[in-house]
């Protein structure tokens, strides 16, 4: 489905409420987004809807089956964005994955990725953030989760008492004056929205051992470990990027949506 057509659908997301989870084993197949069969379809399509913004994918150095590098927050969200509206894509049933999954995947041993590599997983939505960094994608994001929370049954919930809020599988879109031409906005169905209280910190956590709080660190749970969380120290937060080293540590202070690091990647997971 063109960009176009299903833009106009879009009237937010879903807004859970923190709870303890235990999530299930991962069974699915996991890998690192490679230049085949199922890479190439994905950001052929991708590229046809975002080509000329910063969320395109360049392929001219690409041979068969490599490892797609340089996949930074906004080339992620395209790419999310491609799958939920391409019914032939759906089918094949992956998704990047979560940072539940990928606390999980960690957990198990199963992380695809070496030690040199980073994956942007998440947007981390800071208040005020009129002066903050993505200011403006920021306020174009929290108006889409607001501006049909009537019609999305969290009517009752004052999203202002609610910061930072933690973005899952947001969507991108164009907008041809912003600096990368494509700004974040949610998905319905799709995008889910929580806000860990670790978020609220200002300092950095060391020593922790599993983000259990749907990919981030219960407080209480910061007691031993050799993990590290870093959080924005300053009051210029605005929208952020949840970001995992493979050294295991958790950043949620970087702000660069379209990182120009060869070694970011993006792992996708087959959907239960």
């Amino acid at each position: 489905m063109p960009i176009d057509d299903y833009l106009t659908k879009i009237e937010g997301a879903r807004i859970i409420q923190n709870h303890k989870v235990t999530p299930p084993k991962i069974s699915g197949k996991v890998f690192i987004l490679k230049y085949d069969e199922f890479g190439k379809e994905l950001i052929a399509k991708s590229n046809k809807l975002f080509g000329g913004t910063g969320a395109e994918i360049n392929i001219n150095t690409l041979g068969d089956n490599m490892e797609i590098q340089n996949i930074n927050m906004i080339k992620r969200l395209a790419l999310i964005t491609t799958i939920y509206g391409d019914n032939q894509l759906k089918s094949c049933n992956f998704m990047p994955i979560t940072p539940l999954q990928s606390e999980n995947l960690l957990i198990e041993n199963k992380l695809p990725i070496s030690l040199a590599h980073w994956e942007d997983l998440a947007l981390i939505l800071y208040k005020p953030y009129i002066n903050g960094t993505n200011s403006t994608e920021a306020t174009i994001l929290y108006t889409s989760l607001i501006k049909h929370r009537y019609d999305l049954d969290f009517d009752h919930i004052d999203m202002d008492l609610y910061s930072p809020l933690l973005i899952i599988n947001a969507g991108l879109y164009i907008e041809e004056e912003m600096a990368h031409k494509v700004v974040p906005f949610a998905l319905p169905g799709l995008t889910e929205v929580y806000y860990p209280p670790v978020l609220k910190s200002t300092t950095k956590f060391r020593g922790f051992n599993y983000g259990g709080d749907h990919g981030l660190p219960y407080i209480n749970d910061i007691i031993t470990g050799d993990r590290t969380f870093y959080l924005p120290q300053d009051d210029n937060k605005g929208l952020k990027i949840l970001c995992r080293f493979n050294s295991g540590s958790l950043f949620a202070n970087h702000d660069n949506l379209a990182s120009r690091s060869v070694n970011g990647r993006a792992v996708f997971i087959e959907k239960s």
